[in-house]
């Protein structure tokens, strides 16, 4: 097959990145002929054989595909690719990642309705399958009046070799991983660490500073006297990355809204219990006995807090390992690339 995956910027911290970039690599290991279009951003590189093109649009590229996989919806590059898939015949998959749930039309409201009914609705009826990456996305997509195909395929992440320590620590560690920025739920996840009794154990904030929201979290640490118990990482990448999950014995994603949440996904193939909210697609925590799927709030937040912290390590310990095994079931970007391909065969053939 041939096979274009097109997104407008590879930011090495997207969880959309990743997906595009892991199924590219290994598409082309399985003797695919992959390209990749992208107009800017290129810090999440894709491996030789992959062909990479940089344009604003596909028009005029030397790429004859077999399918177009278009990811994410709020760009004019976007636009424009299902607009030359539509021209050309091409049969093209579309992956909104999140885009189109109910919380993301609240953000500019009248100017996203605008540019979704006029542009993005009708191109993205002409597409043969509409992909996401957890169920209550299908929902959110089946109620804006899509009828296509809505195949369900989670992001993956590759198993870390090593995930745990053996030396007795001092000082324990739970873990955020993620952007520095409002909708995360950090100022609750702040105040629910200030109501319990954590003694031996610190608040790690792992992630880049999102428009300069970390001063607004400075400044309610202060109020909340926190100051030597939490600590900013800044943005993590490669080994430091590696490092901070696996010097972490927990953690806590206390963000209300996630469409899936890859964070939660590297926690647990590195032996992390985690705890999330009810606003996140994994209820599977619970089900497999390995974290805290919880209500929003801080009272609840709290409470899952306490629980987590009041364990045995050896109790955390076989949660993680019961995450650990979750992720290796399913979560592989192996698995994730295998059902991604047979979406395309799929496709082709109707």
């Amino acid at each position: 097959m041939r096979i274009l995956h097109v997104l407008r910027g590879l930011e090495g911290t997207s969880g959309i990145s990743a997906f595009l970039v892991q199924n590219a690599n290994r598409q082309a290991f399985d003797g695919h002929r992959v390209a990749v279009l992208y107009e800017r951003y290129f810090e999440y590189k894709p491996s030789e054989p992959v062909e990479v093109f940089k344009s604003k649009t596909p028009f005029g590229i030397d790429f004859e595909p077999d399918i177009v996989h278009i990811h994410a919806v709020w760009s004019f590059f976007s636009i424009f690719a299902m607009l030359w898939c539509a021209l050309n015949r091409l049969p093209f998959i579309v992956s909104p990642h999140g885009c189109l749930m109910p919380s993301v039309f609240e953000k500019g409201k009248w100017r996203k309705r605008i540019f979704y009914c006029t542009l993005v609705r009708p191109l993205m009826r002409k597409a043969t399958a509409i992909h996401v990456t957890a169920y209550p996305e299908a929902v959110a997509i089946h109620k804006l009046g899509f009828r296509q195909n809505i195949e369900i395929i989670p992001l993956g992440v590759d198993l870390p070799p090593h995930t745990t320590s053996d030396h007795e620590k001092a000082v324990r560690t739970m873990l955020f991983m993620g952007r520095i920025s409002p909708e995360k739920g950090l100022v609750n996840l702040l105040q629910a660490w200030r109501q319990i009794d954590f003694t031996g154990w610190k608040l790690v904030l792992a992630g880049p500073d999102w428009n300069g929201y970390k001063a607004v979290l400075d400044e309610e640490i202060k109020r909340l006297r926190l100051a030597d118990d939490v600590i900013f990482t800044g943005s993590v990448m490669g080994t430091a990355k590696e490092d901070v999950y696996c010097n972490a014995d927990c953690f806590v994603l206390p963000s209300p809204m996630e469409n899936f949440s890859a964070v939660v996904l590297e926690a647990l193939a590195h032996t992390l219990p985690v705890i999330a909210t009810k606003g996140t697609p994994w209820e599977e925590l619970e089900k497999f006995g390995c974290g805290w799927w919880i209500d929003q709030g801080l009272e609840p937040l709290s409470r899952a807090l306490r629980e987590a912290i009041g364990q045995s390590d050896a109790e955390r310990l076989d949660m993680g390992k019961r995450g650990r095994e979750l992720v290796a079931t399913g979560y592989t970007w192996d698995s994730v690339e295998k059902r991604t391909v047979e979406l395309y065969k799929k496709v082709i053939n109707e």
